[in-house]
């Protein structure tokens, strides 16, 4: 196991367990109705490797068979889930609810769902039947944008077509941890800046991500200077 430095190893597996309980909870309900595959296994161990999802031009990369973590690259001006995933072969959309902090699941065999749609300022999970797959919608480029983060963990997106190192948005005065999913290992990768040996910080077009705040606050996202 990495080590960790002086950052709280069992603040970590206490936060992660509020993900593991919410998804199993949410998980058994659903898979009653719909019943493969089994929904992810979260777990606390350190990995490495990138998820990117495919829109269109440069706002593109693969989406792999299992869970994806991921964001719209663009502006998508169809954000209705079927429409969007239609050419792909999905079995459900997970969003994070930052409120009650628990997932809220879609899924497109379902009598009815939670929400039908995408917002472009959070990040989802996809879980992908088949063993790869892309999508492309006719979209424009993502402004700059302010996505409040609540106390706990947030998803905001990664919204835009060029990758970055997220330690020049990610403000370790009110956040403490950051985690990506990495789609081979199907495993967090959890970053911190206490860490002694802290994973890759880099965010690839597509990514989804984790932040977690120790207070309510505003990320904001300035395309000149993300670029510069």
């Amino acid at each position: 196991m990495r080590k960790r430095g002086d950052w709280p190893e069992n603040a970590v597996y206490a936060l992660l367990g509020v993900l593991v309980v919410a998804l199993a909870i949410q998980a058994y309900v659903l898979v009653r109705a719909v019943p493969e595959p089994q929904l992810m296994p979260l777990t606390a161990r350190q990995a490495s490797g990138t998820v990117s999802f495919r829109i269109i031009g440069t706002c593109s990369g693969p989406i792999s068979q299992g869970w994806n973590l991921i964001s719209l690259c663009a502006n998508v001006s169809n954000t209705n889930i079927t429409a969007v995933l239609s050419e792909i072969d999905y079995r459900y959309v997970m969003r994070w609810n930052e409120t009650a902090q628990n997932f809220q699941i879609f899924s497109p065999l379902a009598a009815s769902n939670p929400f039908t749609r995408f917002e472009t300022n959070r990040s989802y999970f996809v879980y992908l039947n088949s063993v790869s797959g892309s999508i492309e919608p006719n979209s424009n480029t993502n402004p700059d944008m302010n996505i409040t983060l609540t106390t706990g963990w947030s998803t905001p997106a990664w919204p835009y077509e060029f990758d970055v190192n997220f330690t020049r948005y990610f403000n370790s005065t009110v956040h403490r941890y950051h985690m990506k999913w990495n789609a081979t290992t199907q495993q967090f990768v959890i970053w911190s800046p206490r860490a002694a040996a802290p994973p890759p910080s880099l965010m690839f077009v597509g990514d989804g991500q984790f932040v977690y705040s120790d207070v309510t606050n505003v990320l904001s996202y300035n395309k000149t200077n993300l670029t510069t």
